[in-house]
């Protein structure tokens, strides 16, 4: 078994058998992985939102940015290029990154309405938003 393996059992204090017992293959595993971190986004994002200190406009570009510490240990290079092997897998990322918006467009039309933001197009600002994100995953690491 590589180190990498070994070690990633040893921190969830697991053995292959009980991973696999939970676990039909890998890809539910990496599903569940990538919907782990989208939840620890989710939450990064609420402590945005409630957090009084921030004004809009700071809450805005924080959540527009938000990744939280877990994805800097993701190679999103191996996550594209396994688009092919683990279909669902990468359907499961590129549909959390298209829904959820719901808050973040809340911020931002009631930014335009005070007049702090010029007025954009939700759906186009939400497609380069998405695009960046798409390509991040290709240059990271």
């Amino acid at each position: 078994m590589p180190q990498s393996k070994r070690c990633l059992l040893k921190r969830l204090g697991m053995s292959k058998k009980t991973i696999y017992a939970l676990f039909d293959d890998k890809e539910p595993l990496f599903i569940e992985t990538v919907n782990y971190c989208f939840e620890m986004s989710k939450l990064s994002e609420i402590q945005i939102l409630e957090d009084e200190s921030l004004g809009t406009l700071e809450k805005i570009k924080r959540i527009l940015i938000v990744l939280p510490e877990s994805y800097i240990h993701i190679d999103w290079r191996k996550v594209y290029a396994g688009k092919d092997k683990f279909p669902a897998v990468y359907g499961e990322i590129k549909a959390r990154i298209e829904t959820d918006w719901h808050k973040t467009i809340e911020l931002i039309e009631q930014r335009i309405e005070e007049g702090v933001i010029k007025p954009i197009s939700i759906p186009v600002l939400k497609a380069i938003v998405q695009a960046t994100f798409e390509q991040f995953w290709i240059v990271l690491n």
